[in-house]
């Protein structure tokens, strides 16, 4: 925990923003909310926003430790230097493995590390199951979202050529 100002008022879980279909744009500190007839627009104040965030960077900063044993830190330590012995960056596809997300549908794969603990593997693969209705198999999974809310255009000069 720690004991700052910031300049969210709300913070929303993934949950919430797909119960509310809502779309966030963290730049433009805005959020739309489709409603009956309309969509809902939510601004907040980036001058706040920034004066929030300078007095965050420039306070003394509260910050509650939980302390790990000594035990838990050295098998900590042990096994982080460990991992980064192994490898840096990318890993080669042979150090991969793929997994499916659902039984009934084959097609839906992921791909990770073969070097995880079995224990860690477990819980990555029950987490992405968990979860899965994250991810987009192909474009008709990315319905759902209404071009009111929001929609991606080019501002191009109609009376421009094409140049291949």
């Amino acid at each position: 925990m720690v004991g700052i100002n910031y300049p969210y008022k709300a913070i929303f879980g993934r949950n919430t923003l797909v119960k509310f279909a809502a779309v966030i744009h963290q730049p433009y500190l805005c959020m739309k909310i489709p409603s009956v007839g309309r969509v809902v627009t939510v601004y907040d104040n980036q001058e706040e926003a920034r004066r929030c965030e300078d007095n965050a960077y420039n306070t003394n900063k509260t910050v509650h430790v939980i302390e790990a044993s000594e035990e838990d830190t050295k098998a900590f330590v042990a096994e982080d230097t460990q991992r980064n012995q192994k490898s840096e960056g990318v890993s080669p596809a042979e150090h991969t493995k793929k997994v499916p997300l659902c039984e009934d549908v084959p097609d839906h794969i992921v791909i990770i590390g073969k070097e995880l603990k079995e224990h860690e593997e477990a819980r990555l693969i029950q987490f992405l199951r968990n979860n899965q209705d994250v991810f987009a198999w192909s474009s008709s999974d990315l319905r759902g979202v209404s071009r009111e809310v929001i929609e991606h255009t080019l501002i191009v000069n109609p009376k421009a050529k094409p140049i291949k």
